[in-house]
């Protein structure tokens, strides 16, 4: 039986992505296109990190291959920064290389998901909408019951 239109309620997401200048006008473009806002867009991946640190995001689209810090590293001092704030940032890798031990690699690092490159736009579309539910996660690790 077909259903209909997800009408679940979303919310425009805000947004750090990096990569090169190219690859980023294409990213802010879709994401824009789609409702969400392009807050920071950054180079290298120590900017990356700065930008985290200095305001929040709903989605990291962290470049594997960057300057200064490469996508795996900056997420690593996220991830660290993260352990002392509580915070949470949804980080997805871009990357080129989408065969398993790097995927593994990404995830060991702290990545929530990963894109290939080149961009397929219906799965960015797709990530961005099961991202986008109203109900954000948590920023605070749930408290266990006693």
């Amino acid at each position: 039986m077909p259903t209909g239109p997800d009408t679940t309620p979303r919310r425009p997401l805000r947004v750090v992505a990096e990569d090169n200048a190219i690859n980023a006008l294409v990213v802010r473009t879709l994401l824009v296109r789609e409702g969400h806002e392009v807050v920071v867009v950054v180079g290298t991946g120590e900017a990356a990190v700065d930008a985290t640190a200095q305001q929040a995001f709903d989605v990291g689209l962290m470049d594997m291959q960057m300057p200064e810090l490469d996508g795996i590293e900056a997420t690593r001092r996220i991830r660290a920064r993260e352990q002392r704030t509580g915070a949470r940032l949804r980080i997805c890798a871009l990357t080129a290389n989408a065969m398993k031990g790097d995927i593994a690699r990404c995830s060991d690092a702290g990545l929530d998901d990963y894109l290939a490159k080149p961009l397929d736009l219906s799965v960015l579309r797709r990530k961005l909408a099961c991202w986008s539910i109203a109900t954000p996660p948590s920023p605070e690790p749930a408290a266990r019951s006693a």
